[in-house]
């Protein structure tokens, strides 16, 4: 993850995928529905729980600490699958 002024950065960016975990419910579509497999589903660390804001917090508790990453962003092929599945527009494709 990226740090902005010393702060964990709540966006996962790579040069073709952006995810913004304040916004990712961990429904795992994006994993289910990716033709490359470039999203794995994973527990937060600390530092990234930390991260969220006080809201997403909240939802985790709910809804338990797994959210989406992207673990091979250099296979992303742009078909924007999973921009069109996440209910809650976390992932942007940058191609």
């Amino acid at each position: 993850m990226e740090t902005i002024n010393g702060k964990i950065s709540p966006l996962f960016q790579s040069n073709e995928v952006t995810i913004d975990i304040n916004y990712c419910d961990g429904c795992g579509k994006c994993a289910a529905n990716c033709p490359s497999n470039i999203f794995e589903m994973r527990e937060l660390t600390e530092n990234e729980y930390k991260s969220l804001n006080l809201e997403k917090k909240f939802w985790i508790w709910v809804k338990g600490r797994k959210k989406s990453f992207v673990i091979n962003p250099e296979e992303c092929i742009a078909c924007k699958i999973c921009e069109t599945n996440c209910r809650e527009k976390a992932i942007r494709i940058n191609k």
